[in-house]
């Protein structure tokens, strides 16, 4: 048996993660209001703690990286250089973060995390000498200082923050004790007893700063002397601990974070597992209690029980449900850093719009769906939006918008990638896939749609030229590959020079669904609960004729498509006639359609189950699922079945 794996691997790889995504979103909300001073400090403790987890785990090529760009860190918020190129440092910052999501890569598949980081280090190191030969030539002196505040000032940690802060403000290099001043008891504790100690280095006199404490409030006395150089790195080095204190520090701030955000850390198979036998469960419970020979029996105490046991499941199903729904944010905000790569090898200029971030999604479905949307922002950028130059030619701003949408729409999430581009060019597609031998009827005879989907054959480009980002066909066939295999769809709107808008409809889980139940023919379907508006029988009156001899259906004066499914998938039926079964109205304000069923026998809970490619590929069903009787019915998607 092999080496069982340290559990604090799995933490550590967590905290980092979170942390470098952290660090990310502050990098490029820095950058883009060219402003990098208001998070030097943040980005400054952000590395502080990946070094010292680092150093506890003994990746010293992460504590390495890690301890280089703290260096430059702390010497930029300490001494304030002028004239820093930011862009550079962000450069190295997000080269940094991709070296660390590299290397945990490697941490989680137990594979060796030593790739070289003299490089990376060697450019931090230079950046750092040639800051620091900037020339600083006032004379600076070293003191001691020590504050006690009046019993009534209160909050003692703020105001020593504030202290710190306009020091800081002065040019000075402060340490002080207590350290973590954001943690407000102990830091209050600490004060009151001891004071509030600092050991700096500055370039104002004795008198300057004795004039400086005249002017600070709730001061009750006050120790403050020269000290000699050795004395100032004593001081740093008892407030801030040696390097075993370091470790505990780091193992501490774990402990913390994980006692704040009161995680743990579960292996998701485990909750497959688990969803599957709550599905189990939730079969069992129907085969029970619909039981035909138990109805007979008609008692009461067992319908009482079978009631109660109906309401805990549904507990547990709903508890189950909501450990595996995880927001979408996370995913959105890693396209900012798509973004802004693409536009600084293209130099185009373009703002992501985020919208809908905190909608939910089963944690399977987020796996299948960040390759896509980089895909799709990809595409937008690269194919979409044009130069500044060419936008301002056209009367648009020179900045492009690409829009990130999510919103829920009855038990589907909806995902719009939308730009203000050129739009596909519907004469450069056919013209496309005319020359890949791709067309079987006459150009004018394909409508928009079916040119636009098009673009999803493998290999198919309308870029003449392979760049870093597309031109080889590949991106939007793996889009409607994943969009497959979670019974997503695809939608593709465009407009010349308005722009594209991709839409991608996907489950909201792949679990349980709440459905009702309908029978045509000998075939029994069902349709989730959310996307049915009401359900109803025909009268004669109402039934009309389109232009093209389709049948429709008036209700309340607005009239809807009729979806007959013994057409559609081919089934045998005494139920033909449009007055005697039974109309479905789907429920979505995009398209105004019925269904049209033999019967509905009932509503229930259904554990959803995959199909095989082969199925998967017949439009209007997207999965099946078990029937309290031991029957399968399939799952029918309704807007799978408007499109087709």
């Amino acid at each position: 048996m092999g080496e069982e794996r340290d559990p604090m691997i799995g933490v550590f790889v967590y905290e980092t993660y979170q942390l470098l995504e952290q660090l990310e979103r502050v990098i490029l909300a820095s950058e883009k209001e060219d402003n990098m001073q208001d998070t030097i400090n943040e980005i400054f403790r952000i590395m502080h703690t990946i070094k010292g987890n680092s150093m506890m785990m003994k990746y010293d090529n992460i504590a390495n990286l890690a301890h280089a760009t703290e260096d430059l860190f702390d010497f930029l918020r300490t001494k304030q250089p002028e004239n820093v190129d930011y862009a550079l440092i962000t450069d190295i910052l997000l080269a940094g973060i991709d070296y660390f999501k590299e290397e945990l890569s490697k941490i989680e598949k137990d594979d060796s995390a030593h790739s070289e980081t003299s490089p990376l280090i060697e450019t931090i190191v230079q950046l750092l000498e040639s800051l620091k030969s900037v020339n600083f030539n006032k004379n600076k002196q070293n003191f001691y200082i020590k504050l006690m505040f009046e019993e009534e000032a209160q909050m003692e940690n703020i105001r020593a923050f504030r202290v710190v802060h306009n020091l800081t403000e002065l040019g000075c290099t402060i340490y002080h004790y207590p350290v973590d001043l954001e943690d407000g008891d102990k830091s209050i504790r600490i004060i009151k007893k001891d004071g509030f100690q600092l050991a700096i280095n500055c370039e104002q006199t004795k008198e300057e700063l004795e004039y400086y404490f005249n002017r600070v409030s709730f001061i009750m006395n006050r120790r403050l002397e020269e000290i000699s150089k050795e004395e100032l790195d004593n001081y740093k080095t008892k407030f801030n601990g040696n390097a075993d204190e370091d470790k505990e520090s780091a193992q501490e701030v774990i402990n913390h974070n994980t006692r704040l955000q009161k995680y743990i850390h579960v292996n998701v198979d485990k909750l497959d597992t688990l969803m599957n036998l709550v599905g189990e469960l939730v079969v069992s419970e129907s085969m029970v209690t619909q039981n035909p020979e138990l109805k007979q029996l008609n008692i009461k105490s067992i319908e009482k029980a079978s009631s109660q046991m109906r309401k805990i499941i549904n507990e547990i199903q709903d508890v189950v449900m909501e450990i595996r729904m995880v927001p979408l944010s996370a995913t959105f905000q890693k396209m900012h850093r798509i973004v802004r790569d693409i536009c600084t090898k293209t130099n185009k200029e373009v703002e992501l719009v985020l919208s809908g971030q905190e909608t939910e999604v089963d944690k399977n479905i987020i796996e299948h769906i960040a390759d896509p949307l980089m895909h799709l922002i990809r595409n937008a950028i690269d194919h979409g939006i044009e130069m500044p130059e060419e936008r301002a030619s056209k009367g648009k701003p020179r900045k492009g918008t690409v829009i990130l949408e999510a919103r829920n729409s009855g038990g589907d999430v909806w995902i719009i990638v939308r730009d203000d581009g050129k739009g596909l060019d519907k004469e450069r597609i056919l013209t496309k896939a005319e020359e890949r031998g791709m067309l079987r009827k006459s150009k004018e005879d394909y409508s928009d749609k079916e040119v636009y989907n098009m673009i999803f054959n493998p290999g198919f480009s309308t870029k003449n030229e392979v760049t870093n980002y597309s031109g080889r066909g590949v991106g939007m066939d793996a889009v409607l590959g994943e969009m497959e295999r979670i019974g997503g769809i695809v939608l593709v709107d465009s407009h010349k020079d308005e722009g594209s808008t991709i839409t991608l409809k996907i489950p909201l889980t792949l679990a349980i669904i709440d459905g009702m139940i309908m029978q045509v023919g000998k075939n029994k379907f069902t349709l989730p609960i959310t996307s049915i508006r009401e359900a109803f029988k025909g009268k004669k009156k109402d039934i009309i004729q389109d232009a093209e001899g389709n049948s429709m259906v008036m209700v309340r004066g607005k009239c809807y498509s009729i979806i007959k499914l013994h057409e559609r998938y081919g089934i045998k039926t005494d139920s033909t006639d449009l007055e005697h079964g039974i109309f479905v109205m789907l429920e979505n304000e995009e398209y105004n359609s019925c269904i049209f069923v033999d019967q509905l026998i009932g509503e229930g809970q259904l554990v959803v189950k995959s199909l095989s490619s082969y199925i998967r590929k017949i439009p209007g069903i997207s999965g099946c699922a078990h029937l309290a009787d031991g029957g399968i019915c399939l799952i029918l998607d309704p807007v799978g079945l408007v499109m087709a």
